[in-house]
């Protein structure tokens, strides 16, 4: 149920706006793709529920949705800076990326028209919850870091590696959690979930 993508993470550094649109294009008519499939696999009157992140905001453009990523662009960047990655390689590493509103959500569902929205919620996950759960725990701000690289890495690791190399994404991964560790030491970051119940008509 994601819509059309407003962004590309990518590199060292922005690419050009036709290479953007390029990109956008194409995850587009994929998305239309899988909604389209996923309609045909449930019978009517079924019921699917989807969480996905998003924003709660109608301005796609806002960095703070994707700030996780931004700091994974830093780690990627000072390696290169090091000279242990090209920067060739980094410029011609981009991945469209796109966390939609609830707006936007009902928009596309209304589009397809397979499904009707019985339900649809917004949850704020933040980055320092299971320091917030586990208070007095040790070692237990060390793990929120941990973990937050962790589900970075379980999206992003099968498209970097045939990239970069395994070896190289090892140390992206090692200096990213140390990165993301010491932001969450300094500021209060949260990933916004939206969490949708469907109906198939």
């Amino acid at each position: 149920m994601e819509s059309l993508p407003s962004m590309v993470v990518s590199g060292s550094k922005r690419n050009g706006d036709d290479k953007q649109r390029e990109h956008i294009h194409r995850q587009y008519k994929s998305k239309e793709c899988d909604r389209r499939c996923r309609g045909e696999e449930v019978v009517r009157g079924g019921r699917m529920v989807v969480t996905l992140v998003g924003r709660t905001d109608e301005y796609p453009s806002n960095q703070d949705y994707c700030y996780a990523f931004t700091l994974l662009n830093l780690a990627l960047n000072n390696m290169v800076a090091e000279g242990i990655v090209e920067e060739e390689k980094v410029d011609r590493f981009n991945i469209p990326t796109f966390m939609p509103s609830p707006k936007e959500i009902k928009e596309e569902v209304l589009k397809e028209g397979s499904f009707i929205i019985n339900e649809l919620k917004v949850s704020k996950i933040d980055w320092n919850f299971y320091s917030t759960e586990l208070e007095g725990t040790k070692h237990v701000f060390v793990d929120s870091s941990y973990n937050v690289a962790k589900c970075i890495r379980s999206v992003i690791e099968s498209l970097m590696s045939p990239h970069f190399g395994e070896a190289i994404v090892e140390e992206l991964f090692y200096r990213y959690s140390k990165i993301v560790k010491d932001e969450m030491s300094n500021k209060r970051s949260e990933f916004t979930n939206l969490t949708i119940s469907l109906t198939r008509i």
